[in-house]
């Protein structure tokens, strides 16, 4: 019986410890920054593939915000609103960022960004690199 027992408490832990999958919102803290980049405890959109990020121990993501830039700037035509979020959040492709998922405690809370949503950030982040 006790066996059992340890078994369940076993699969809750591995589930937990999933590695995360492409467009995927994980919630991580970005600390320590320096400057303008994003920190503190945020969501953020993986970019990376799964297996790279399994066998890595790092992701490759977009960091999220609340605010939404200011509507004409620069900064607005790069966010990409994201639909299945409990408030309005905003993916940030010019604060792209690699992050060893595992140390930073990143946690998943079974959100995810559409299929049109990670397009556009992509598209935004070949922008971003010069690749057309």
């Amino acid at each position: 019986m006790k066996k059992q027992g340890k078994s369940v408490v076993i699969q809750a832990i591995s589930s937990v410890a999933q590695s995360p999958a492409e467009g995927e919102i994980w919630w991580i803290s970005l600390d320590p920054t320096k400057g303008h980049e994003q920190n503190g405890w945020r969501p953020i959109v993986v970019v990376s593939p799964g297996n790279f990020n399994d066998a890595a121990g790092r992701l490759i993501a977009v960091p999220c915000t609340t605010k939404a830039a200011p509507p004409g700037t620069h900064r607005a035509q790069l966010q990409v609103q994201l639909a299945e979020t409990p408030e309005p959040t905003y993916a940030m492709p010019d604060q792209v960022r690699v992050l060893d998922w595992k140390e930073h405690k990143a946690q998943f809370r079974g959100q995810r960004a559409t299929s049109a949503e990670l397009d556009a950030i992509r598209e935004r982040l070949k922008v971003l690199q010069g690749i057309q």
